[in-house]
């Protein structure tokens, strides 16, 4: 399918609201990143006033995944399936831009290697701690990581 008309579907924005929750009002990720909504990173520029609404939390949600959906048709060269752009596009959501673009996943994908693609997420299941001052495993990114895959080797 041509990335460059594809969106996310349910079954992609399903993995992201399991995952981050529905938050009205801002907490700290785990890793010291101030964050509302379902998975919003809050920024300088936010001007939220809280406790935010359903419909607050979903308009910025749907915001942030065309972000991530622009860094998918970005990034990716090659065709994929509906599951694959799900699966990607909840990773360029996760990851900072410059992680997302030189991910393995992303790089494998485009020399036509989806299956060594697909066993490369496991490897993005950490995330940098502020107050540590390193990468931890975070058993929720684990967890993703193995929606991810299995999203990806399913046939939808």
């Amino acid at each position: 399918m041509n990335l460059q008309y594809m969106h996310i579907s349910d079954r992609g924005i399903k993995i992201g609201e399991e995952m981050e929750g529905k938050r009205y009002v801002p907490y700290d990720d785990g890793c010291g990143n101030m964050t509302v909504g379902i998975g919003h990173l809050i920024q300088p520029s936010d001007n939220f006033t809280y406790p935010l609404t359903d419909e607050q939390v979903y308009e910025i949600y749907r915001k942030d995944i065309g972000y991530a959906e622009a860094k998918v048709k970005k990034n990716v060269t090659v065709e994929v399936t509906q599951n694959q752009f799900d699966v990607l596009t909840d990773m360029a959501f996760n990851m900072k831009y410059f992680s997302f673009m030189n991910s393995s996943v992303v790089r494998l994908l485009n020399e036509g290697k989806p299956d060594e693609a697909a066993e490369r997420l496991f490897r993005y299941n950490k995330a940098f701690s502020e107050k540590q001052q390193k990468y931890i495993v975070m058993g929720g990114l684990t967890k993703r990581c193995k929606l991810r895959y299995d999203l990806w080797k399913s046939v939808a």
